[in-house]
């Protein structure tokens, strides 16, 4: 709270911009801002489509600036391209009777918040149980895509996955922008974190839903809570990307019936208070979202 207390007037309307539950009257700062200085953070904290869609609703296309409507446009068309491929995938899986579950962005964009230039993301995370990850990874291999690592360190092999917790995968979009695709079959893999205190993925997807009208599927209410609290711990509450790190817990508690009997039993269950209590303690401050 003291450093919010302090934060910039650019940094407060951004704040008061991106949630759900955005705050109406707070566009009327936006004349004493610099417009500048208003993109540059945004996209910092990789928040910049949601603000110029924000701005864009309120002034109109002739009173917003070119950066702002571009930016939208784009990444409201990349994430289309995403969750378009996302079911094409889906639906090769489902030939295999495979059951793929979108986690974070992914099923927040595609059966929650279904407003994609307001969801950005810079892949695709998705979960399948472990006994069926080389399943999964031979369709995809088959279907065009290359299992690789944006990280140097990382040994790119189907087998180290199925021991360690899962592979990433990049593809060529229509358009021809590259797409990274990450299949887990543990579904936080976190650092700070012990194995004992991770939910076992294969529980979490039999008690998983359905997307209507796709073949994906998203984690349940309570557990979709948990799994991006214990990412937004993994990536230690501040580190990239910045704010848009907290909107996934702001996303789901507006956009799911969250039964908090039940989340708080999975918590205490699982040892993982503290990094819980941070991941839902930031959202409330930052944008207010309603969490008890």
């Amino acid at each position: 709270r003291p450093y919010f207390d302090k934060i910039s007037p650019v940094e407060r309307f951004i704040l008061s911009m991106i949630p759900v539950e955005f705050d109406e009257n707070s566009i009327n700062d936006y004349n004493n801002l610099n417009d500048q200085e208003l993109f540059n953070v945004s996209t910092l904290n990789l928040v910049e489509s949601i603000i110029g869609f924000r701005l864009l609703n309120e002034f109109g296309a002739d009173n917003t600036s070119t950066q702002w409507i571009d930016c939208f446009n784009k990444i409201d068309l990349k994430i289309k391209l995403y969750l378009a491929e996302l079911d094409r995938v889906s639906n090769l899986f489902n030939e295999k009777n495979i059951r793929l579950i979108a986690l974070k962005n992914s099923g927040i964009a595609r059966g929650i918040y279904t407003y994609p230039g307001l969801v950005p993301m810079g892949d695709v995370d998705t979960l399948v149980k472990r006994s069926e990850f080389l399943d999964a990874h031979k369709v995809l291999v088959t279907n065009g895509y290359e299992i690789a690592s944006p990280n140097e360190y990382h040994v790119a092999d189907a087998e180290v996955g199925y021991r360690t917790g899962g592979s990433e995968y990049k593809t060529i979009l229509p358009d021809g922008q590259q797409l990274w695709f990450e299949l887990q079959w543990r579904p936080v893999e976190g650092r700070f974190l012990r194995p004992d205190q991770e939910p076992n993925g294969d529980d979490l997807i039999d008690r998983s839903i359905s997307i209507n009208g796709t073949n994906l599927r998203i984690l349940c209410p309570e557990d979709n809570l948990l799994q991006v609290c214990l990412h937004t711990a993994k990536h230690s509450y501040v580190r990239a990307p910045g704010f848009r790190l907290h909107l996934d817990v702001d996303r789901i508690v507006n956009g799911q019936s969250i039964n908090w009997e039940i989340f708080i039993q999975n918590v205490i269950k699982h040892q993982v208070e503290i990094p819980t209590y941070f991941s839902l303690s930031i959202p409330k401050i930052l944008f207010n979202t309603k969490i008890p």
